[in-house]
């Protein structure tokens, strides 16, 4: 797999990890598609599509969803390829992956 595929295997699973922490959040809080949706500001569909991997473009947003679930967004860098994508602590799921063929500089 060359650096371009890598990178781009890296953002799928990074979308698929972020986006199945969410769901698990909303389930957790208890939420269906439409009560967490409309705590977010967003329609049911687009939630939906969120819960799938089609994040919002930018961070602000992504924490702004995860705020309406009454939570907090971290992101964590590492350069450890062991690290898994996702943790499980206290009932939050914490992403973390590094960034593939990273450098030391």
């Amino acid at each position: 797999m060359n650096t371009d595929q890598q990178q781009t295997q890296y953002r799928r699973d990074c979308n698929a990890d972020t986006a199945a922490a969410l769901r698990d959040l909303r389930t957790l809080r208890g939420l269906t598609v439409e009560q967490a949706a409309d705590l977010m500001g967003i329609t049911p569909a687009r939630l939906a599509s969120i819960e799938r991997g089609n994040l919002p473009h930018n961070i602000h947003n992504l924490a702004r969803l995860v705020e309406a679930l009454q939570a907090r967004l971290a992101i964590i860098p590492t350069t450890d390829p062991t690290q898994p994508h996702c943790q499980l602590i206290k009932g939050v799921k914490i992403i973390s992956q590094p960034f593939p063929n990273q450098k030391n500089q």
